[in-house]
């Protein structure tokens, strides 16, 4: 079996298989390895691909060492990337000080914080902070949420967005900028600075989303109800979008989804950035760290992803359970990708047909590849 999964793992696409392929694996009987058993097994793995030269890239290795740190759920040595020392994010507007000197202590925490990523779309980001401040209000926690706001540097003005947060949710929201442009590559750096708030607020639950995403009035009720009603301690993440063309056996996971008809939710395992609801689990399980991706993660296939929610979904397989609602609370896909564009032009993940939304927006439309 070791010399199946090992030659296996030497290809760039089925590196990607080798850990799953080891975790079904069993002891003859049927039995599921352990977790730091089977962690062990692929280390070795990895070790005997490199040392006998099977690898066909530099980027076939990596892949493997990036599946290993996510799994044994910590950061192996590696050489930095330059291109990324030096950032820093400075908080814009009347933002509350979270982080550094001056930093106030936020008593009692906040029973959810709600984080919004966003690059060179502040229209978008306005028009879903102004149905957020509904949908606080609709939930009864206006005094009780906190909105954090990280803008990846753009040209863009947001200071509508500014006005909002101040008008809205004075004294309870942080706007973050990044010094300078950090793309897909970059992209866990935006999640670490989110990680580092979220550590100083230490709110019972975190709504992520993104700014390309529409939502109503009801998200936030609709959601912290549908979560309640997940009866598991381990639950960690409740992911809100769900499309049509969803992998039924798992996304950078071999897992097959398992309804749970009760609560209108399916247990996957995996989650995408779009929108997603998490607990103490979450956070407790990342250490609050995001492990930057390796620079060769990108060799021959620029289209590839950040790899942010590739990381959460394997940091927490076996640590957290991850659930999808069966109906979509977010809508996303009529907006034209900024980071992934060949990626959206191949799969749009578009799910406005499940929308309750009466102003639909038209279908984006992305240049033909030249």
């Amino acid at each position: 079996m070791l010399e199946k999964v090992q030659m296996k793992s030497a290809c760039p696409q089925g590196g990607y298989d080798a850990f799953d392929e080891l975790r079904q694996t069993a002891d003859g009987q049927g039995r599921q390895l352990p977790l730091a058993e089977h962690d062990l097994r692929f280390s070795l793995i990895v070790a005997r691909t490199m040392a006998v030269g099977q690898a066909h890239s530099v980027r076939a290795v990596t892949d493997l060492l990036w599946k290993l740190e996510c799994r044994i759920n910590r950061q192996l040595p590696r050489i930095s990337n330059a291109v990324l020392r030096g950032v820093d994010f400075t908080a814009r507007g009347r933002s509350v000080a979270l982080l550094g000197r001056g930093a106030e202590p936020r008593t009692p925490a906040p029973e959810l914080a709600i984080v919004i990523t966003t690059h060179a779309r502040a229209d978008a980001c306005l028009g879903l902070l102004e149905t957020l401040e509904e949908a606080v209000r609709e939930a009864g926690l206006e005094r009780r949420a906190f909105v954090i706001v990280l803008e990846d540097a753009s040209d863009h003005d947001y200071s509508a967005v500014l006005e909002l947060l101040e008008r809205s949710f004075a004294g309870c929201f942080t706007f973050y900028r990044s010094s300078v442009w950090l793309g897909k590559r970059g992209r866990w750096l935006v999640y670490q600075q989110a990680l580092d708030a979220l550590r100083a607020l230490q709110p019972s639950q975190v709504l992520f989303l993104e700014d390309d995403v529409r939502v109503t009035r009801t998200l936030v009720s609709s959601a912290l109800a549908r979560w309640q009603a997940i009866d598991d301690p381990a639950k960690a993440v409740l992911y809100l979008c769900r499309f049509d063309d969803d992998e039924i056996e798992g996304r950078w996971i071999r897992f097959r989804r398992v309804a749970r008809h009760e609560a209108r939710v399916s247990l996957t395992q995996w989650f995408d950035l779009h929108a997603f609801l998490a607990g103490g689990r979450f956070l407790d399980s990342l250490r609050y760290e995001m492990f930057p991706p390796w620079p060769s993660r990108w060799e021959g296939d620029p289209s590839r992803s950040s790899g942010v929610s590739e990381q959460f979904t394997l940091r927490l397989y076996g640590r957290g359970n991850v659930y999808q609602v069966d109906e979509s609370l977010a809508f996303h896909g009529r907006m034209p990708s900024l980071l992934n564009v060949d990626a959206r032009r191949a799969r749009p993940l578009d799910n406005y047909s499940q929308s309750p939304l009466a102003d639909v927006p038209q279908e984006p439309s992305h240049p033909k590849a030249g």
